[in-house]
This record gives C-alpha cells, structure tokens and sequence, in this order.
C-alpha cells in the first residue's frame, strides 16, 4: 500500500517535476555566457635554425617547452599580459592554458575570454610575454581573433542540465505535497 501511494503522489506531480526540470536546464544553457577560445604556437629551442640538429639539442627543447608552459601559467606572466592588454579578471589562472604537443617542443598557448578580441591579444600578449623572458623561441603562429564561440554549444550537456533540474524539481514537489 505504501509505495503504491508513492506511485500516484510521482504521478499525479510529474507535470511540476518537468517543468521545472525544463525551466531550470533552458535557465542554465542561457545564462552561461559566450566564451571563445584563442590560442598561439610557440616552437622552443634553436635547434630549430639548424639544418642537422643534434638529437640532444632537440631532447632538451622538449623539456623547456615543459617548462615554458608552466611559465606561461604563472601569476607573472599572466598578470604583466592582463595589465598590457588593459583589462582585470577574478581568476587570471582559469583564463590561460599552455600545453605541449606531444612528442615536440610546440608549445601551445590558449586563451578563453568572453570577448574574442581580447582572448586573442591577450594570448598574443602572454606569448610576447614569455619570448621576453628567453631568446629560445620563436613564434610559430600567433592566435587569430576565434570567429566561433568555444561555450555554450548547443548538444550533448543538455541532457545533464536537465537533469540536474531534475532534483529540485523532485525535492520541491514533495516538500509541496508534504507541507500542503
């Protein structure tokens, strides 16, 4: 008898439990703003000039771009580029990455910022930046102002908000039926 009960008080609430599950994951797909995503190309060592390069010349240009992208990251680096492209962000470490690909001395620095323009001079910037520091790099592309958003897309974590709408729409119906 009892979960009988359960299951009429589930159905007879389920229209308040999708509407709220719909609400709250179209809520959570609009307000989440834009984001694009600019990124540069850094080629590490000197090695690089040179028409026989020597096999630890290019081991140990793998091993700087390792430590160039951890310098890429550093509150330095990155507050010197927010300071010269002229604008302030909470959280400078979450606006940068910098990555190696592998098995290369290429470093890869990318940029996510709300206004393409800015994520691309600051990514610019963050590579000015590091080549300042060091007379090993040369920069093989220097990033371009991104035409397409990087977030939100439009696919596959609307099954996820929307479930996540899910439980206070669950949570809130019961409460109403309990209380009411």
């Amino acid at each position: 008898m009892e979960l009988k009960y359960y299951w009429q008080l589930f159905r007879r609430w389920l229209w308040l439990i999708a509407l709220v599950s719909i609400i709250t994951g179209a809520g959570s797909y609009f307000l989440k703003p834009t984001q694009y995503q600019a990124s540069a190309l850094i080629a590490v060592g000197d090695y690089l000039r040179s028409s026989s390069p020597d096999r630890n010349d290019v081991l140990t240009g793998i091993q700087l771009a390792e430590t160039y992208a951890i310098i890429a990251k550093t509150p330095d680096v990155v507050n010197s580029a927010l300071e010269a492209v002229g604008i302030e962000a909470a959280d400078p470490e979450k606006l940068v990455q910098a990555s190696v690909l592998p098995d290369t001395s290429i470093l890869t620095i990318e940029v996510t910022y709300s206004d393409p323009v800015v994520a691309a001079s600051l990514a610019n910037e963050i590579v000015g930046q590091i080549i300042a520091r060091s007379p090993y790099l040369e920069v093989i592309e220097w990033a371009q102002i991104p035409e397409e958003p990087r977030s939100p897309t439009r696919g596959g974590d609307g099954y996820h908000r929307g479930r996540a709408g899910a439980v206070p729409g669950i949570g809130g119906s019961c409460f109403y039926k309990i209380s009411g």
